[in-house]
C-alpha cells in the first residue's frame, strides 16, 4: 500500500494510520512533501495516532509487512524487489521526495498487487503515479475532496482517471485493512539476492527513456532544455538531467521564477536610487549644480518605476 499527501497530509496520515490494527499483513509506505532543511518527526506521529510502528528506512532495507516506511526529507523513496532504495536523484514537480516517484517504482514492482491513495494537497503531484498504477492493474483511492483541507490533489486524480474509491480518511483506512487480506495484497516471501546487482536510485527516477518533441522552455531547477512528453492524456516535461514536471507544475515553477525575477529588478532599482541620490548630494557639496540636478531627477525615475513594480508585486501576492 502506498500513500501520498502533501498540504495538510500529517493530520490525514494520522487518521488513516488509526484505523490500522496490529500484526495488518501489508506495508505502508509514505511520501509527504517535505522540508529537505528540517528533520522530520512524521513517523513518531503515525505511530502515536495509531497501532503501527513507523520509520524512515535505510537504503536498501527490506520491506516488511506491518510497518509504515515514510520518506525521508530530500529523499525520494523507490521500492525495488521488495526492498527500498533511498535515491537522490533529480526532483519531480520541484519534490524530493516526490509522490510520482514513489507511485512509479510501486507500480513497476507490484503490479496488480500495488493500492495506492493519493490525499490532500496542492498541484497534482501524484497523480501521474496513480494513473501508471491503474495502468498496470493496480487499485486508486482518493480522499474525498469535500474533506480534504487541500483539495486540488484529490481532484486533478479525480479529473484524470477514473479511481475506484474516494472516500474519506477514515473509510480509506477500513478500505485499506479490507484488501490487506486479500492474498493479492500479502507481501511476498523475500528473494534470494546474492547475485543480483544492486541498482543506483535516483539515475532517471526509475524512467525508462522515451523520445519526446523538444519546447522552447527552460528547466525552472537547472535552466536546461526541455522535452514534452505524451501518454493518453497525460502530458509532462522533463529536461536532459531528469527534472520531470506536470504541467501545473511547470506553470506554478515558472510563476515562481518571474515573480524571483521582478524582487531582483525592484532591488536593483532601489539600490540605483539610493546611489543616484548619493551622487547628488555629492555633486551639491562640489557646487556642481547641473550633475547633481541630473542624479537627482534619474533617481526621482527610479524611484517612481520601483513605486509601480511594488505595487504589482504586492498585488501578485495579495
Amino acid at each position: 500500500m502506498v500513500l501520498g499527501a502533501s498540504a495538510g497530509g500529517v493530520e490525514a496520515l494520522c487518521r488513516v494510520a488509526a484505523e490500522l490494527p496490529q500484526n495488518i499483513p501489508a506495508a505502508f509506505v509514505v511520501t509527504l512533501h517535505l522540508s529537505p532543511f528540517a528533520e522530520s518527526n512524521l513517523p513518531r506521529i503515525l505511530e502515536r495516532a495509531g497501532n503501527l510502528p513507523a520509520k524512515h528506512p535505510e537504503d536498501l532495507e527490506p520491506l516488511r509487512k506491518g510497518i509504515i516506511y515514510v520518506a525521508p526529507p530530500d529523499f525520494h523513496l523507490i521500492l525495488e524487489e521488495d526492498r527500498i532504495r533511498l535515491g537522490h536523484g533529480p526532483k519531480e514537480n520541484r519534490h524530493r521526495p516526490s509522490i510520482d516517484v514513489m507511485f512509479r517504482s510501486a507500480s513497476k514492482l507490484c503490479g496488480p498487487r500495488v493500492a495506492g491513495v493519493l490525499l490532500t494537497g496542492n498541484l497534482d503531484d501524484g497523480v501521474a503515479g496513480l494513473i501508471d498504477i491503474k495502468k498496470r492493474g493496480g487499485l486508486a483511492l482518493v480522499q474525498d475532496p469535500r474533506e480534504a483541507h487541500f483539495p486540488e490533489m484529490p481532484i486533478r486524480a479525480l479529473e484524470a482517471l477514473k479511481v475506484d474509491w474516494c472516500l474519506s480518511l477514515a473509510e480509506i483506512g477500513q478500505k485499506l485493512v479490507e484488501l490487506a487480506t486479500k492474498p493479492q495484497y500479502r507481501l511476498r516471501p523475500q528473494r534470494n539476492r546474492k547475485d543480483e546487482t544492486p541498482h543506483r536510485p535516483g539515475k532517471a527516477n526509475g524512467e525508462e527513456n522515451k523520445t519526446g518533441t523538444p519546447i522552447p522552455l527552460t528547466c525552472p531547477d537547472c535552466q536546461g532544455p526541455l522535452w514534452e512528453y505524451r501518454s493518453g492524456e497525460l502530458t509532462n516535461y522533463r529536461c536532459l538531467v531528469g527534472h520531470r514536471y506536470s504541467l501545473e507544475s511547470l506553470l506554478a515553477a515558472h510563476s515562481e521564477e518571474v515573480e524571483e525575477a521582478l524582487w531582483v529588478a525592484l532591488r536593483t532599482l532601489e539600490e540605483g536610487v539610493a546611489l543616484q541620490r548619493q551622487l547628488s548630494e555629492s555633486a551639491r557639496a562640489r557646487s556642481n549644480s547641473i550633475a547633481a540636478a541630473c542624479f537627482s531627477a534619474r533617481a526621482s525615475k527610479n524611484a517612481d518605476q520601483a513605486k509601480l513594480l511594488r505595487k504589482v508585486l504586492e498585488e501578485h501576492s495579495s
